[in-house]
């Protein structure tokens, strides 16, 4: 039975994980507090890599390889979050900018360690331009003694959930009457990263 149980994994594993691209996908989880004050109205990905969302160690041989979600980055995004929110009659329409969404594993001794990073920034319109909101960012990071792929779905959730209470806890009234007001410009710039030669992403 127990050979069985583990070909099945196996089974299950290959086909998750393809020769391309390791499968991620939210679907099956959700927020423990929903989105009640704002909605999406824009979407802006600022990520400097934009052909996954980081790189997993899969299987028994802890192969390398880049994960992404099963769906477009936007479409997988914008449908959890859809999906988490319970609006109010008159939602705050807000511009969200992702500067950095990255998931990673490594290897040291006897653990295996899985990440996820995001740093986000809120914006809204205000007169003839835009005002920030809040630039918020989260690290989790979870460890195994055997393989740590299967955290990567757990670990976004979190991490995302960490962002959202902290924007959660702005006022944004109080934000939109008296933050300064910034050009459009500034919707198309990473404000996440310092960068020089010495202090590129990773």
């Amino acid at each position: 039975m127990r050979t069985r149980v583990i070909t099945l994994l196996v089974i299950l594993f290959s086909f998750k994980a393809n020769a391309q691209y390791y499968a991620i996908s939210l679907e099956d989880y959700s927020l423990k507090q929903p989105i009640r004050d704002f909605k999406i109205h824009e979407f802006i990905d600022l990520r400097f890599d934009q052909s996954c969302i980081g790189m997993v160690q899969a299987g028994i041989r802890s192969k390398k390889m880049p994960a992404d979600f099963e769906s477009n980055f936007f479409e997988a995004f914008d449908t959890f979050l859809t999906h988490n929110t319970v609006l109010k009659q008159e939602p705050l329409p807000v511009i969200l900018k992702v500067n950095k969404f990255i998931i990673s594993e490594r290897i040291e001794t006897t653990k295996q360690y899985a990440t996820a990073s995001i740093a986000l920034e809120f914006l809204a319109k205000k007169d003839s331009g835009y005002v920030k909101l809040a630039e918020v960012s989260s690290y989790v990071q979870t460890s195994s003694g055997v393989d740590v792929t299967n955290h990567h779905e757990e670990n976004i959730v979190k991490a995302l959930e960490e962002c959202l209470l902290k924007f959660a806890a702005v006022n944004i009234p109080e934000k939109i009457r008296t933050a300064e007001i910034i050009s459009a410009d500034h919707l198309r710039v990473n404000s996440y990263y310092q960068l020089s030669q010495f202090n590129l992403p990773i």
